[in-house]
């Protein structure tokens, strides 16, 4: 699975600067620059699930460089 994320990745062109994989397979951690961030969730959305992530346009919010969906108030 990791392979897929970084092919991916090279594809989109997003530097990982750094990987922490957790006990679990599943479980993984990626640290890339702050103005990346939101194109690698959604690339990485895009090829695991392959739905449309329109609907968190303007709901992204990077703090301290991860990406959070912003909530709705």
């Amino acid at each position: 699975m990791l392979w897929q994320v970084f092919n991916v990745l090279h594809i989109k062109g997003i530097n990982v600067q750094m990987i922490s994989q957790g006990a679990s397979k599943v479980n993984i951690s990626l640290i890339v620059n702050d103005d990346e961030a939101e194109q690698c969730v959604r690339s990485l959305h895009s090829a695991f699930f392959e739905s449309d992530v329109s609907e968190l346009d303007g709901k992204c919010v990077s703090d301290n460089g991860s990406v959070q969906l912003r909530s709705e108030e």
